[in-house]
C-alpha cells in the first residue's frame, strides 16, 4: 500500500509511527513534512493516514522537538493525562465507592474521557493517592482507543481489515509481520492457513511512509501486553510485593482458648493466590488484648517471613469493624483503666466492703411489736458483701 495522504492536526507527515499496547495509551511519532515543520500542531490533533485512519489523541511536548528542518512530535491517545500527577483525594460513600465516581473524577482532572461499561463497587473508602493518575485504575484492564476515549476492559476481539495480508511469522518470539491499509488494533484475532492455530494481537507496532506501510505483531496466548506483563512480573518478583501486602481472611473458628487462641481461617479471595489457613496466632496492635470474634469476621494476615522473601509465618495483624463476641484484657501485674486522672480500685461481684451511713437516719417502725418514730444515730461502718454486677464487664 502507498499512503498518499498523512496529516497531523493538520500539518503533512512523511513518516508516522504508532505504538499500540494491550494495556494503556498508544503513541505515535510522527515525523512532519519539512514545508509544514516551521509551525507544527499542538494540544488537541487529529492524525489522518489515507481514508480508513483516524486517530485523536494529544502532543506531547516534553517529547517533541525541531532539528534543522526537521520536526519530529509525538502524539499521546485521549488527552495524554494518564501520566500526569494526580492530586489526592478521598472517596467515601457507605454503600461503597463506584469505580465510575473515581474513574470520571481523576479523568476530568486530567483532561481526559472515560467509559467504564463494568464499574466495580470499592469499599466504603476508596483513597487517590498523589501519584500517575493511571494510578487509579489499579489492576483492571484498559486501554485508549483511536477515537481518544479511555476504556476500562479488554481490546474486544475483532477481525483484520479485509486489506491485511500476514508477510511473515517467528513461532519461537510470537511475532509476525503483516500490511494492511486500516488500523490493526490489539485483539485483532486472525487465521491463516500458512501457520497453525488462531492468533491474538496483542501489541502492534505501525510505520507508515509515502512508500508505504509495515505493521509488526506481537502475539500472546493471553490478553496481555508481553513486555509489560515481563516487566510487571519482574518487578513484582524482585520487589517483594506479593509478600509485603496484608491479606484478607474470614474467620472460621479457634483452636485453644485465652491469648494462646490460634484461628482457622477461609481466603476471601482465592484470586490472590493465597489457600485458606489453620491455626494462625493473633498478633494485636495492643499487647495483653484478644477478642472472640464473631463468625465470619474478616481478618487482616500478614507473613513475617516476608523479611526473608517467602510465605512463611502467617499472623492476624488485624480485624474489621464487626463488634467482637468478647474482649479480653490480661496483664501480670495490673490493669489500669483511667481517662488520665487518680487511679482508684475496682470492686468485684463477693468482695467484701465496708458500707457507710449518714450520722442519723429518720426512722419508723417498731421495735419489739411497738410503734417507734424518731432518729438513728450510727456510729460505725456497717460490713457487707457486693451481691450483684453488671453481666457485660468481667474482672479477675
Amino acid at each position: 500500500m502507498t499512503t498518499t495522504s498523512m496529516t497531523v492536526g493538520g500539518a503533512r507527515a512523511i513518516e508516522i509511527e504508532i505504538i499500540m499496547s494491550f494495556k494503556g495509551a498508544w503513541i505515535a511519532d510522527c515525523d512532519l513534512d519539512p514545508d509544514d515543520a516551521k509551525s507544527p500542531p499542538t494540544g488537541a490533533v487529529t492524525i489522518q493516514i489515507g481514508s480508513k485512519i483516524t486517530m485523536k489523541g494529544t502532543v506531547d511536548p516534553t517529547a517533541s522537538g525541531r532539528f534543522v528542518s526537521t520536526y519530529r512530535l509525538r502524539v499521546v491517545g485521549g488527552g495524554n493525562g494518564w501520566a500526569m500527577v494526580a492530586k489526592p483525594q478521598d472517596f467515601a460513600n457507605d454503600a461503597g465507592v463506584s469505580s465510575t465516581q473515581v474513574y470520571n473524577a481523576t479523568a476530568a482532572l486530567v483532561g481526559e474521557t472515560v467509559n467504564d461499561p463494568n464499574p466495580v463497587t470499592f469499599p466504603s473508602k476508596f483513597v487517590r493517592t498523589a501519584g500517575p493518575a493511571s494510578r487509579v485504575f489499579g489492576d483492571r484492564q484498559w486501554y485508549v482507543d483511536p477515537s481518544g476515549v479511555t476504556q476500562i476492559q479488554t481490546w474486544p476481539a475483532v477481525s483484520p481489515d479485509a486489506s491485511f495480508e500476514l508477510l511473515d511469522f517467528d513461532g519461537e518470539t510470537q511475532r509476525g509481520q503483516c500490511v494492511c491499509d486500516a488500523l490493526v488494533v490489539p485483539g485483532t484475532t486472525f487465521t491463516d492457513k500458512r501457520v497453525d492455530g488462531t492468533f491474538t494481537v496483542n501489541d502492534v507496532v505501525h510505520k507508515f511512509s509515502r512508500e508505504g506501510n509495515r505493521c509488526d505483531l506481537y502475539f500472546a496466548t493471553n490478553d496481555v501486553a508481553r513486555l509489560a506483563s515481563a516487566l510487571l512480573a519482574m518487578v513484582r518478583e524482585m520487589s517483594g510485593r506479593a509478600f509485603l501486602r496484608n491479606y484478607p481472611y474470614r474467620y472460621v473458628s479457634k483452636t485453644g482458648t485465652g491469648a494462646s487462641a490460634r484461628l482457622n481461617l477461609q481466603a476471601v479471595d482465592t484470586t490472590l493466590g493465597v489457600p485458606d489457613l489453620a491455626v494462625v496466632p493473633v498478633m494485636p496492635g495492643v499487647a495483653g488484648v484478644y477478642n472472640d470474634l464473631t463468625p465470619s469476621q474478616i481478618v487482616m494476615v500478614a507473613f513475617l517471613g516476608a523479611a526473608y522473601g517467602d510465605f512463611s509465618a502467617p499472623v492476624i495483624v488485624g480485624f474489621d469493624t464487626t463488634t467482637p463476641k468478647t474482649v479480653n484484657v490480661e496483664a501480670t501485674d495490673s490493669i489500669n483503666l483511667h481517662p488520665g486522672g487518680t487511679l482508684a480500685p475496682v470492686a468485684r461481684l463477693g468482695d467484701a466492703v465496708s458500707v457507710f451511713f449518714p450520722p442519723s437516719i429518720p426512722f419508723t417502725g417498731t421495735i419489739s411489736g411497738a410503734p417507734v418514730v424518731g432518729v438513728l444515730t450510727i456510729t460505725q461502718a456497717a460490713p457487707g458483701t457486693i451481691q450483684g454486677g453488671s453481666g457485660k464487664v468481667n474482672s479477675g
